[in-house]
């Protein structure tokens, strides 16, 4: 009887948190689902903003950044640089007014060409009337509120995703004799039943991949915590690249990309390719770069911090060098995004993201349709025979 009593005061929180919280849960997912193929959804929505880039050999990351500065006003500042993903592509400068660069959502996108140096008059991403993906990023990332509230919140959201897929578990558990079915839709339902196996059986094929992507999604809005919570079992440190303050040498000048450039490669002692650049915009900022080996440049790419006043190498994050629990710090966001892992387990990503709206569909339907649930019919007494007088309830087989 206690069993029971648990398993319906869990049900009862199932039921209420997933209605409670029904829109945001699904808006979560949904615009989850989009930015997996953010490129691709982008550009269906981007005819207007293609650009196209001259064929021939690739400038020096050093060579585009400085073509792009002197095209932009003394108002505007560089405020990171990434180089094309692919050739053909342009290279992208983000810029923000001076006075605003620090903040989140100032900053606009040009694009460059890589072989000549010109700056595209089509603009990227985020540069003049309605951006759609940056829209869903909001949404997806703090639900369209600023500051640290908004991220927060998506946490939390988080959390409850992955309450629901878990306790989940505990009330699809089938009884003896009933597991194939609870594997299973019966299509020619209808109704409350239909509702409920749909409910269950999406919800047990897509468990694994719903709790992987709810719980990296809580990492990434609190990572700090759950790094100090996975350091109490592994060895690990916060590897998402946050940038390190630094201090202000009076006298000096900041150094310049190229030389900042120069330290990671010393540190690392061999060549490296810039795959991007975020700028200190700031006078106790540091330089974030994410460079590859000259002779891998697709895999590994390693972080380097370097002081601007001082050219010093701050942290070098190597993932050849990472612990076992850095390693899965690390995972948590293309785990949650799906990038960097095959198409195939992106598509499960994409899959994911749909699921918190069926499952706001199916439990709504079911709450809904409650009432009208056929109760099991009493199984009707067999007659005394003649002269047999009838028993009590109490005398009956198994009272």
């Amino acid at each position: 009887m206690k069993g029971l009593s648990v398993r319906r005061l869990l049900f009862q929180i199932h039921l209420w948190s997933g209605l409670i919280l029904a829109l945001p849960l699904a808006l979560l997912g949904l615009t989850g689902s989009m930015l997996v193929y953010h490129d691709e959804i982008d550009g269906l929505f981007a005819a207007d903003r293609t650009v196209l880039t001259a064929g021939g050999p690739v400038r020096s990351p050093v060579d585009i950044v400085a073509a792009a500065r002197a095209s932009l006003p003394d108002s505007a500042v560089a405020v990171s640089f990434s180089m094309p993903r692919e050739p053909g592509q342009p290279a992208t400068l983000r810029v923000a007014p001076r006075a605003r660069a620090g903040q989140r959502g100032a900053a606009q996108t040009i694009a460059i060409d890589p072989v000549t140096l010109a700056v595209l008059d089509a603009p990227a991403r985020g540069r003049g009337g309605f951006d759609l993906m940056r829209m869903i990023h909001n949404l997806h990332g703090n639900f369209l509120v600023t500051g640290r509230l908004g991220r927060d919140l998506v946490g939390y959201a988080g959390i409850v995703m992955l309450g629901l897929g878990l306790s989940g578990i505990v009330l699809w558990w089938p009884r003896p004799g009933r597991w194939k079915q609870a594997f299973s839709v019966t299509w020619k339902a209808r109704g409350f039943r239909f509702n409920r196996e749909l409910h269950g059986a999406v919800g047990i094929w897509g468990l694994a991949i719903f709790c992987v992507v709810s719980f990296s999604g809580i990492y990434l809005a609190f990572p700090q915590t759950l790094t100090a919570a996975l350091g109490t079992v592994l060895p690990a440190r916060d590897v998402r690249g946050q940038v390190p303050a630094v201090t202000v040498v009076a006298g000096a000048t900041r150094i310049d990309l190229a030389a900042a450039l120069d330290t990671a490669a010393a540190a690392l002692g061999e060549p490296v390719t810039l795959r991007m650049a975020a700028f200190p915009v700031t006078e106790t900022q540091s330089y974030r770069l994410v460079v590859a080996r000259a002779g891998a440049p697709d895999e590994d790419p390693v972080t380097a911090f370097v002081d601007p006043w001082t050219a010093r190498l701050i942290d070098l994050r190597d993932p050849r060098a990472f612990t076992a629990g850095e390693t899965l710090l690390a995972l948590q966001r293309p785990l949650h995004d799906g990038s960097g892992l095959g198409w195939l387990y992106r598509a499960l990503v994409f899959v994911s993201g749909l699921l918190p709206a069926l499952f706001v569909v199916t439990g709504l339907v079911m709450w809904l349709k409650r009432g009208t649930v056929p109760k099991p019919r009493a199984r009707p007494r067999r007659a005394a025979p003649p002269g047999h007088p009838r028993r009590s309830a109490s005398e009956e087989p198994g009272s």
